[in-house]
């Protein structure tokens, strides 16, 4: 995931740079901005102990086209966006009961994690979107001192999922192993919807906005889960 975050923030770059520069002379910018936030989850099991903050982040090259001269704009683009939930239950397989069928028939879903495996020193479950985002825009047009207001919409493609955990034990047990400390990654993950859809905006002067998100779709399906979902906070930097 890491190698695909660094491809495409380096085509949007050298896509971007060509036409950078003619935007700035006309006093527009926002075309590539990169989000830092928390989601804040919502629904979760009520035994779950969540992290106050779960970072994420997005980075998002976009076209804009202006409205005349107006200082109000249309723009959409392409983006990727990285979502985290860290907390004190594993998001793995749970079978329903046992049957001499293989895979057992059950679901994946939050199952917390027992004292015997240790102490949890990090767990977490990473959903990564592939992006489409529309928006609306408005501007008051007097670079570097630009006051912005933007709403609009993302559709999102799950192109990656996974799960990561790291447990340590000072007694020298982890679960059944013998060893102190122990990392677990798990990448192939089901009970997660594919598609997402939401609102989002920014506001802000200069090139630091807020920013927020908010899905309108489910994140999981057919577990317990359903209507769990993330509403993500959080800074945006315009780069140019």
């Amino acid at each position: 995931m890491k190698r695909l975050f660094i491809f495409l923030t380096a085509t949007w770059l050298m896509a971007g740079a060509a036409f950078a520069q003619e935007d700035l002379l006309r006093g527009r910018s926002d075309r590539l901005m990169i989000d830092f936030f928390t989601d804040i989850w919502s629904n979760a099991p009520e035994n779950m102990d969540m992290n106050t903050i779960n970072r994420g982040i997005n980075i998002t090259m976009m076209q804009d086209f202006p409205l005349g001269n107006s200082p109000i704009s249309f723009a959409t683009g392409l983006g990727i966006a990285s979502h985290n939930l860290y907390s004190d239950h594993f998001f793995d397989y749970a079978p329903m009961f046992w049957s001499s069928t293989f895979p057992q028939p059950g679901t994946y879903d939050f199952t917390p994690i027992g004292d015997t495996y240790g102490e949890v020193k990090k767990n977490k479950l990473n959903l990564n979107y592939l992006n489409l985002p529309l928006e609306l825009r408005y501007r008051n047009n007097s670079l570097p001192h630009t006051f912005r207001i933007t709403a609009g919409v993302r559709a999102g493609y799950l192109v990656n999922a996974h799960t990561k955990t790291h447990i340590k034990n000072d007694n020298g047990g982890v679960g059944i192993s013998t060893q102190e400390e122990r990392k677990y990654k798990e990448h192939k993950l089901g009970n997660l919807e594919k598609f997402q859809f939401g609102l989002s905006g920014r506001i802000g002067y200069g090139r630091i906005n807020l920013n927020a998100y908010l899905p309108l779709t489910k994140i999981f399906k057919d577990n317990s889960v359903t209507d769990m979902k993330p509403f993500s906070l959080g800074l945006t930097f315009i780069v140019y």
